[in-house]
């Protein structure tokens, strides 16, 4: 199973760059979970806490598309510096504000700019991948690489974050920042690997999300982040609600562990069916496990849901992102790739938030309510997905069995 993805590494300068954004993209399992932990502590609300962690979520996902397109446009070194300047002053502004003990109502501004700035680094890495792997077929392998390190980085940091949340609150997103900033002089210093940019002199292309198929899959992943954000908060409430709040980094733990596995089982593999068709079938899979959440009765039969439902995460990630690369021109894959981010983002801060409402106004458990509506989202979207881009893989195939009678 390895050996797909020891191939990868065989491409010249590929290992640095993928080290370089593990780096850089750690704080995505840090951030939201480090918000919740802060807040919570300082206030004792969830409310709050989940309000603040949209606020970044939300704030990353709607400039990440304009981002992107100004890394398409000017490359990826350029983009770099002045994003990590900007994302450090809001970060250092918010541990500031929070220390001089003001309303915490004065914190969204500084989040709302740390999120704003801190680069989609999945779009970032994806890109090096598909023009380092143009036209290969490792590519689907390397894009299930990335879902699988995304995940071990889910597995890791809800245990670091809780675990340094016990020392001080603050320390795991003092981390975070530490990490960003390693990373992206990392990734920039790797030029050979970079997309090259487009020229001021070249035709500006479309924006990828008028594509319907971009629009339907970024409206698939709100739902499948609302999954996230919701299943996330609710799972750290209804540990603390059982007197286990130390142990709430293992339950997301557990829910990075199995879209982990699934990950690397999946990118090894080759696929008969279509990208489309895979995307409908796991969706519907996925949708349909969320239920189990309400099963539990305990924290310890929380952790094996969360690794049940977890297996559904990475193949549904690894063939949207590959529908995204399939659809847009590479002129503004950055962009397209960010699209889809935005969706996941966007559907985190709902899905973080309204379960935090609930949660503080019905209890821990009524708050998994949020997770299972999201499900249901998520099967009817991708099912919405695979109807457009199926239409897209039929006209390929009719351009292809009329070519040779053109010819």
């Amino acid at each position: 199973m390895f050996a797909s993805y020891k191939c990868l590494f065989r491409t010249p300068g590929s290992a640095a760059f993928c080290l370089a954004a593990l780096v850089m993209r750690a704080p995505l399992a840090m951030f939201p979970l480090g918000i919740v932990l802060f807040v919570s502590a300082r206030t004792g609300e969830y409310g709050w806490a989940g309000v603040l962690t949209g606020v970044y979520t939300l704030s990353n996902g709607v400039f990440s598309p304009l981002v992107g397109r100004w890394v398409d446009r000017h490359g990826q070194s350029a983009v770099i510096p002045p994003a990590l300047a900007i994302h450090l002053a809001g970060g250092i502004a918010t541990l500031v504000v929070a220390y001089l003990d003001a309303p915490i109502w004065s914190l969204a501004f500084p989040v709302a700019i740390f999120g704003a700035a801190y680069l989609n680094v999945g779009s970032l890495v994806r890109a090096r991948w598909s023009y380092v792997l143009s036209g290969k077929s490792e590519l689907s392998t390397a894009f299930s690489l990335e879902a699988v390190l995304d995940e071990l980085l889910f597995v890791v940091g809800p245990i670091l974050v809780t675990t340094l949340a016990l020392l001080d609150a603050s320390l795991g997103m003092i981390l975070a920042f530490v990490f960003v900033t390693g990373g992206s002089i990392l990734l920039r210093a790797r030029t050979d690997s970079e997309p090259p940019k487009h020229d001021a002199g070249t035709p500006r292309i479309a924006s990828p999300i008028r594509l319907p198929v971009v629009k339907a899959l970024t409206v698939a992943m709100m739902f499948i982040g609302g999954v996230f954000g919701s299943a996330e908060v609710g799972m750290v409430a209804f540990a603390d609600a059982h007197g286990a709040r130390a142990y709430s980094g293992v339950l997301l733990a557990c829910f990075g562990l199995g879209s982990m596995a699934s990950g690397l089982v999946y990118g090894s593999r080759l696929w008969r069916r279509s990208l489309a068709g895979r995307f409908a079938v796991q969706g519907l899979v996925f949708g349909a496990l969320q239920p189990l959440f309400l099963l539990a009765p305990s924290v310890p039969v929380v952790a094996v849901v969360a690794l049940i439902v977890g297996l559904g995460i990475a193949p549904t990630l690894i063939t949207g992102f590959g529908l995204t690369e399939r659809v847009v021109p590479g002129a503004a894959l950055t962009e397209g790739l960010s699209w889809v981010g935005t969706g996941l983002s966007v559907g985190y801060a709902s899905g973080s938030a309204a379960v935090g409402l609930v949660v503080d106004h019905a209890g821990a458990r009524t708050g998994f309510v949020v997770p299972i509506c999201s499900g249901v989202g998520v099967a009817l979207t991708t099912l919405w997905t695979w109807r457009l881009a199926r239409r897209i893989e039929a006209a390929a195939e009719n351009d292809d069995a009329a070519a040779p009678v053109a010819a």
